[in-house]
């Protein structure tokens, strides 16, 4: 496993793989990589049918891949025996499983631990009447709000940003919040756009605060910050409670689907660890 020193040096690499057949979830742009080869957290591995890249983070390393034989060399065995800290990997599919992808982690030690699916709006509803008022969260609020996503998302599932990525997002105005009278944080929408397509990523209401609309309360001002661009989310296949909300607010499942696998020593109670909303 090589660290990877330049843009130059990889992306010539990843780009010969891009061939018909191939399976992948590399979907990194040039800004992406060079802040990560920056911050020299990102490696990678290259054999005979594709490619792995690893993005280190504070909790785990994420992988990244492109492959077009799935038989599991060894030197991609021997590889992965020498990563100790949780490996995951997220597989995006519209409609047949990627079979083949699936098997080749499994045969690398990974196991199935979520299954996401995405919402898209497309019915505008009417808001509803709230009494919560919705902030563009501040600088000074990162840590926070850190620790507000670290409480509720599961640090191997969640795709919790790092500090550095979260104090990006915050001068971008990509987070919102509603706080009580003692300026506490109750919820927390994050979001981010691209053209003309907005993703939620991160929506979540403390336990003492739900069934009280803090959470359409942030969708609401979401569609308002965003009303021109399509709308999406992921959302875990067994969190009924959060599709109700969405629903309510006028999203439908698409045929997009996402499995989330992981290679850990020891069981972690957290990994399936979700959004709840009202």
């Amino acid at each position: 496993m090589e660290l990877v020193k330049s843009f130059e040096e990889i992306a010539p690499l990843v780009k010969q793989y891009l061939k018909v057949g191939m399976e992948t979830n590399l979907f990194l742009s040039e800004e992406e990589y060079r802040s990560l080869i920056a911050q020299e957290r990102l490696y990678y591995e290259c054999f005979e049918g594709g490619i792995l890249l690893f993005k280190k983070r504070a909790w785990d390393t994420l992988c990244y891949f492109e492959l077009n034989c799935f038989e599991v060399p060894s030197i991609v065995l021997e590889t992965i025996s020498k990563i100790k800290e949780p490996l995951v990997v997220e597989l995006v599919y519209k409609t047949k499983e990627p079979i083949q992808s699936i098997s080749f982690f499994q045969t690398l030690g990974f196991k199935e631990v979520l299954r996401r699916v995405r919402m898209k709006r497309k019915e505008r509803k009417d808001f509803l009447e709230t009494p919560w008022k919705v902030k563009l969260a501040s600088k000074k609020q990162q840590e926070a709000v850190f620790s507000f996503l670290q409480e509720e998302f599961s640090l191997h599932t969640g795709c919790i940003p790092s500090k550095e990525e979260l104090s990006k997002i915050l001068l971008q105005e990509k987070i919102l919040v509603v706080q009580d009278e003692k300026e506490n944080i109750m919820g927390v929408l994050h979001f981010e756009v691209q053209n003309a397509f907005s993703q939620i990523r991160h929506l979540a209401v403390k336990e003492a605060y739900r069934h009280q609309n803090v959470a359409g309360a942030l969708i609401q001002k979401y569609h308002e910050i965003t009303m021109q661009d399509q709308q999406v989310v992921w959302v875990s296949e067994q969190n009924e409670t959060a599709q109700r909300v969405y629903q309510k607010y006028g999203y439908d499942f698409e045929a997009y689907h996402s499995l989330v696998m992981m290679r850990k020593d020891e069981e972690d109670g957290s990994i399936t660890k979700t959004f709840n909303g009202d």
